[in-house]
């Protein structure tokens, strides 16, 4: 099993991290109507992460969670097979 750490975002989210070298594998857990709320944390924790070092984050959404794609894609991540990638 990887190390796993958990962050609360806000009172709204779960941001499930896990560090690998110099990448590390992301997932939120929020409910679909506080999605729009947690942007700007979520861009926050990006900047956060890269200034832990890491050059790469990656996570997954499934295609027809169209609402989590469309945040995905604003945030900056592209689709790399089956995993959104951002490199920072």
């Amino acid at each position: 099993m990887k190390d796993v750490e958990k962050y609360l975002i806000s009172e709204n989210a779960l941001l499930i991290v896990m560090p690998e070298e110099d990448q590390v594998e992301v997932h939120i857990a929020a409910k679909y109507r506080d999605r729009a709320s947690i942007r700007e944390s979520l861009e926050d924790g990006i900047e956060w992460l890269k200034g832990r070092g890491f050059s790469r984050i990656v996570t997954t959404a499934p295609d027809e969670r169209k609402a989590l794609v469309n945040l995905l894609t604003s945030l900056g991540f592209c689709k790399d097979g089956e995993r959104w990638t951002i490199w920072v």
